[in-house]
């Protein structure tokens, strides 16, 4: 999601839901304002961090409209995935606290994953 636009990566479900007759589409979704972010983060060297295109999603909802027959099954939290326990401690406290909003978790990085259901039998493959 991060390297591509939102309309190519639009592009790349509908293309993936349309080949296959069923399956699960899985990925990494950024709210928007941690893709906005992640184009002006520096590294320490100085130079900008790794290019993104991506827009970013900040409803997990937001691929059922995208006219690729998706279903959300489950959004993880990296926040609250079981890792947290070996950050740092001060990142390990930042990450239990946003752990308990919704919207913060929204704020960061998380793992969609979608259904794709057998298409019916008047759909274009």
């Amino acid at each position: 999601m991060a390297f591509l636009t939102g309309d190519a990566f639009v592009e790349l479900a509908q293309a993936i839901t349309n080949h296959f007759t069923c399956g699960e589409f899985t990925f990494n979704a950024y709210s928007r304002l941690a893709m906005r972010n992640s184009r002006r983060v520096r590294t320490r060297s100085g130079l900008l961090s790794t290019p993104t295109a991506g827009e970013g999603m900040d409803d997990p909802r937001e691929p059922e409209a995208w006219d690729a027959r998706l279903s959300l099954i489950e959004e993880l939290s990296m926040a609250r995935a079981p890792e947290v326990a070996l950050y740092p401690p001060l990142l390990r406290t930042v990450a239990r606290l946003s752990s308990r909003s919704s919207r913060l978790v929204r704020a960061g990085d998380r793992v969609v994953r979608y259904a794709f259901p057998t298409k019916s039998a008047g759909e274009p493959r």
